[in-house]
């Protein structure tokens, strides 16, 4: 078997009216590869030989190809994170909020939540009257929110204790409230909407099509209900 260097360099022909042999020769039938080809690519650009390299690294049983990251920084336990244009919010279990720059990894501001607890996935929104973006995440049994001012954070509201462990609040885009849920209640109707002493504490996640909001437990149960 024989092969031709490729430097990834060259001009590409195209022939539509030949036919297109693999592991065979086109005149000499009697020469078949007699062996098992796993995966087969064809491509219309010219492939330097590390990009082949890095193809097959990342697609065997033991990979060993590392990707280097353009930076990284070292926080504490991740409560969960929300990105926008140029920035990730993200909540830490050692109760930490922190804008993080996307660019460089530069932590931008920092809020401490320690009086209230560990902080969760953060949610946002754009606020049109302040031209700002508000952040809010859970803290312990609390709600927080801060105002995004660039460099710093400056709050929105006093945080709201809802007695019981919280799931993520989210920021409904299209009005002024915030959906959440925490593991503290009884059955009622009305909102708040309670079911119950069961640990209600994924989501929400809002159901726009369907004007619904929709949560889950750690037992597996998910509630929807609709938004009033």
């Amino acid at each position: 078997m024989s092969y031709q260097a490729q430097n990834g360099s060259g001009t590409l022909n195209s022939d539509a009216a030949s036919t297109l042999y693999i592991a065979a020769h086109k005149t000499v039938s009697l020469l078949p590869f007699d062996r098992l080809l796993d995966e087969i690519t064809i491509s219309n650009a010219a492939r330097s030989a590390d990009w082949i390299k890095l193809s097959y690294e990342t697609q065997k049983a033991t990979v060993t190809a590392v990707v280097h990251s353009d930076w990284s920084v070292s926080l504490d336990t991740l409560g969960g994170g929300a990105i926008r244009d140029s920035s990730i919010y993200v909540g830490t279990k050692d109760d930490f909020l922190y804008k993080v720059n996307l660019s460089t990894g530069a932590k931008t501001w920092t809020y401490d939540a320690s009086t209230y607890g560990n902080v969760g996935m953060p949610t946002y929104k754009y606020n049109t009257t302040t031209s700002k973006y508000q952040v809010f995440a859970s803290a312990g049994t609390y709600i927080i929110g801060r105002s995004d001012n660039g460099s710093s954070s400056s709050q929105i509201f006093s945080p709201i204790s809802l007695s019981g462990t919280l799931g993520n609040p989210y920021a409904s885009p299209d009005d002024t409230y915030l959906y959440a849920t925490h593991t503290t209640g009884n059955a009622a109707s009305g909102w708040p909407k309670t079911v119950g002493s069961a640990n209600y504490k994924h989501g929400p996640w809002i159901d726009i099509t369907n004007n619904r909001v929709v949560f889950g437990a750690e037992d597996g149960a998910i509630v929807s209900y609709e938004l009033e």
